[in-house]
């Protein structure tokens, strides 16, 4: 869709609002969005917020300042009455603080570090508090 015309489908209002803010395109945002009235609540991050300016800002800070390398794959996209509900697929890699969680170096293994008897190297799952098994158990997943 051009910004010449207006969306006239929720899905195509839903695609032009990713084309503006991956083009930064505030002009654009402001023909699909109610800058004034868009209210949204961010549950564990925000209380409800109004106006697009702040919600957006928020977003920005809570879920695109702390990583990098990000890409976003459109898995499904479903239209209703009601709106539009989409299935993203999101990678990044964690390089600043989220949620109080810090970034951690990422770990790379040197070329004689395998598994044996297998061509790829071995992993240990790392989570928030370091490698898995320094977790307190209850936080830990158990086999079966």
């Amino acid at each position: 869709m051009t910004t010449d015309k207006q969306a006239s489908s929720s899905i195509e209002v839903f695609r032009e609002w990713q084309r503006c803010i991956a083009t930064n395109d505030q002009e654009g945002t402001a023909r699909v969005v109610d800058m004034d009235g868009y209210t949204e609540i961010c549950l564990g991050l925000t209380d409800w917020t109004t106006g697009y300016a702040v919600a957006f800002a928020n977003y920005y800070r809570n879920m695109i300042a702390p990583w990098s390398d990000m890409t976003f794959r459109e898995e499904d996209i479903t239209e209703s009455a009601d709106g539009v509900t989409v299935r993203l697929r999101v990678e990044a890699i964690h390089s600043h603080d989220f949620l109080g969680v810090p970034a951690r170096p990422p770990h790379h293994l040197g070329p004689r570090q395998h598994s044996q008897g297998q061509g790829w190297p071995r992993h240990r799952p790392v989570g928030p508090a370091g490698p898995l098994g320094d977790l307190p158990a209850a936080h830990q997943r158990t086999a079966g």
